[in-house]
């Protein structure tokens, strides 16, 4: 098994990323089920797109997700990642899938440059001494959260031809550059639903410096 770096960790995060995204877009049937494979993630079956320019869409928004929270000095940076699900025909917001990393510690003086993120790299950082953060408790704590999240989103499935899409988010401090020509970024503001919400937590991970917690909001 390979070592546990900061960026063999933080590949893992972003493939975890991109599955929890992926889930959320199948049970919801925003796209057709023909649209989707099952393939195995830690001994679960999941969903995985079969579509090139969802997988590139997806995969180009959980680098650049990444490299921001790790940007990040001393923390506080990045809030949460937001998966927002709406009616299409009058633009009502139904749900709200949340991966919050509030407690996630700042990187930004342990990596010198995140090309890990899009190609592989021959120069690996230093294998990382924490006793606790070995792959098994890492892969045991991503397995828990994402059997967790299928199992929720299976409960509240949706039917088919609902006029649902979704959009991501990310909440942010204002000291967050996203000004880059590729940020697929909406900026939340301050500016909160009056409507009734149903709050569903769904766990979190705490090993090491790999720290963020699920939860889903329903609009009632």
């Amino acid at each position: 098994m390979e070592p546990v770096t900061i960026e063999s960790v933080l590949l893992q995060l972003r493939d975890f990323l991109i599955l929890w995204i992926t889930q959320v877009v199948y049970h919801n049937r925003i796209y057709p089920d023909n649209a989707f494979e099952r393939r195995k993630y830690l001994d679960l079956i999941v969903a995985q797109s079969r579509v090139p320019v969802i997988n590139d869409y997806l995969k180009a928004f959980a680098n650049e997700m990444v490299s921001v929270l790790v940007k990040k000095a001393g923390g506080g940076k990045v809030h949460d990642v937001i998966v927002l699900i709406y009616d299409e025909s009058n633009l009502h917001i139904m749900k709200r899938y949340i991966m919050n990393f509030s407690q996630f510690v700042g990187l930004a003086d342990q990596i010198n440059s995140l090309e890990f993120l899009t190609k592989e790299s021959e120069v690996q950082l230093a294998q990382i001494g924490l006793p606790d953060m070995t792959w098994g408790n890492i892969y045991t704590y991503l397995r828990s959260l994402m059997f967790f999240h299928i199992e929720e989103l299976k409960r509240t499935q949706e039917q088919d031809d609902n006029h649902l899409f979704f959009k991501l988010l990310l909440n942010v401090d204002d000291s967050a550059n996203l000004s880059s020509e590729h940020a697929k970024w909406v900026k939340l503001t301050s500016e909160q639903s009056h409507k009734k919400t149903k709050f569903v937590s769904l766990g979190e991970v705490s090993v090491g410096f790999l720290c963020f917690d699920l939860h889903n909001e329903y609009i009632l």
